[in-house]
């Protein structure tokens, strides 16, 4: 079973960023599968999957199990091009180059920049040089830094699919409690939160604070809650 790009997180929930970068491949026509490492610790599975693309999501906490999980998807498949995402790998992507086996980092918002690096990996040789919003080692092992993306409007052609979690994991369909996010980007400057960081590190690249259409966001919660 081929896969053009498997999300692997730690935790049994679904994610807000992968959703939105799942969405984007699935409308697409890229198959898209998800794998819960807290669920599956075994990565036999992940390997059947045999995927293009290997996209690993996690928060700063996570960031040990993100070095770890990196170092044994890189021993199971060597081949396989990783990618780190997630607010950890936008603030920090200096940090996750120097200390784990992931080829990428996207240091911005993902759903564009996927498009971008799976058409890359379709390719006999890999140039990451042109693809804004990722950083990575060239062949002399030095840092890149490509400058970020621009930030990514919400497009109501498109509904958040929690499809690819629950055709694998149903259990997570049962959860009594559903998940949903209606806006992106945060106008507030609270000290206990990365939001002000991440705001001024996307500044200059669109307009920050987004919201999904009240007709698209009552589609999404009704399809999902169906």
């Amino acid at each position: 079973m081929n896969s053009d790009m498997v999300f692997i997180q730690q935790y049994a929930v679904p994610y807000f960023g992968v959703l939105a970068v799942g969405a984007r491949l699935l409308n697409i026509g890229y198959k898209v599968d998800v794998f819960i490492e807290s669920i599956e610790p075994d990565l036999d599975s992940l390997k059947n999957l045999n995927p293009r693309l290997i996209g690993i999501s996690c928060m700063s906490p996570e960031h040990k199990w993100l070095i770890n999980i990196s170092k044994a998807i890189r021993r199971e498949l060597p081949h396989a091009v990783i990618i780190a995402g997630g607010v950890h790998a936008m603030l920090y992507p200096e940090e996750i180059l120097k200390e784990t086996d992931v080829d990428l980092v996207c240091h911005s918002e993902g759903e564009e920049v996927i498009l971008k690096v799976i058409a890359e990996t379709g390719k006999p040789t890999h140039d990451w040089s042109s693809i804004h919003g990722i950083a990575y080692r060239n062949a002399s092992k030095q840092y890149v830094f490509n400058p970020r993306a621009e930030v990514v409007p919400y497009d109501d052609a498109i509904l958040e699919d929690r499809s690819f979690y629950y055709n694998r994991y149903p259990q997570l369909a049962k959860d009594t409690v559903h998940r949903f996010i209606s806006s992106r980007g945060c106008p507030y400057k609270c000290s206990f939160c990365y939001n002000a960081v991440l705001r001024d590190a996307l500044k200059g690249k669109g307009v920050y604070v987004r919201q999904k259409s009240a007709g698209n966001f009552i589609k999404e919660l009704s399809a999902q809650c169906s």
